[in-house]
């Protein structure tokens, strides 16, 4: 394998054709079928049902969204259709494939279970801090909670890629950073001074992934840079740092980081101690997660 020495060898070594050049064929159908808008839910489901690893996880994504009462359960395909929304399951439907494609990873110091178990935690997190803001916030989102919460499962997304098709990299990475005691994305930025999920857009474009994907992807970094859905992206953004500092981590090693002023300004707490309120919340969302198989 060649040394990767600039960030452009190491983008261009992550191709489509480098990973999957498609889709799954029952992911593409599901998709296409909700973009035409002429899907009944008895074809959804059947289209869902098709696919083991993507009913597994809409169920899963279903029993934790329910948890604390703020959707109604599902048990059936056919009731999580109804209780997230068609716009919901296609995100939820591509966030669960692409956490497949990545888990196999043979990085030496990937942990699978542990990546997705963080991208799981941000992801609900974002959620809540989503729905929670919107109600006060004067910003306008088109987006809906469980479209970013699909998003923010991803929002690791360019590390876990690195650590599929350039193993190398991703090992000598961990080991800086761990070594620096700073989490990867920081130790990345530092060493080839662009974010990891740079690398994600252009298989998310070839995918022909929704929009929103790369744009939280790649936005929620510094969410006041965008005039467009600020929200979703600061929530995003205070999530992963709220996962971090709680040691909700996909690396051993303790490390923090500062959430800035401005995401603070974004999305208030309203009292001392609602954090740590919303981070129980969150973990007893995650232990429902676990508890779908």
């Amino acid at each position: 394998m060649a040394e990767i020495r600039s960030f452009d060898d190491l983008k261009s070594s992550i191709r489509p054709d480098s990973v999957l050049k498609d889709l799954p064929n029952n992911a593409t159908k599901l998709c296409e079928a909700i973009d035409k808008g002429t899907a009944s839910a008895a074809t959804l489901e059947r289209i869902i049902l098709g696919d083991p690893g993507l009913t597994a996880g809409v169920l899963r994504a279903s029993s934790a969204a329910a948890y604390g009462g703020m959707t109604s359960g599902a048990t059936t395909i056919r009731q999580a259709i109804m209780t997230l929304g068609e716009r919901a399951v296609r995100s939820l439907a591509v966030a669960v494939w692409m956490q497949a494609v990545v888990e196999n990873a043979s990085a030496k110091r990937f942990d699978a279970k542990g990546f997705a178990q963080h991208s799981m935690f941000v992801g609900l997190m974002a959620r809540y801090l989503f729905s929670m803001a919107r109600k006060t916030s004067d910003l306008h989102s088109a987006l809906l909670p469980d479209e970013v919460f699909a998003a923010s499962v991803l929002h690791d997304l360019g590390l876990a890629l690195i650590a599929s098709v350039e193993p190398d990299t991703y090992d000598a990475l961990m080991v800086t950073a761990q070594a620096r005691k700073v989490d990867p994305v920081t130790a990345f930025v530092d060493r080839f001074e662009h974010h990891p999920n740079e690398v994600a857009v252009d298989l998310l474009q070839a995918w022909n992934f929704p929009t929103m994907f790369p744009y939280v992807l790649t936005g929620f970094p510094a969410p006041w840079e965008h005039q467009e859905e600020t929200l979703a992206l600061a929530s995003v953004h205070y999530a992963n740092v709220l996962a971090e500092n709680v040691g909700e981590t996909f690396w051993s090693y303790p490390s923090t980081s500062e959430l800035d002023e401005r995401i603070k300004a974004l999305i208030p707490m309203q009292e001392e101690g609602d954090e740590a309120v919303i981070v129980e919340l969150v973990r007893g969302q995650m232990r429902a997660y676990r508890a779908v198989s």
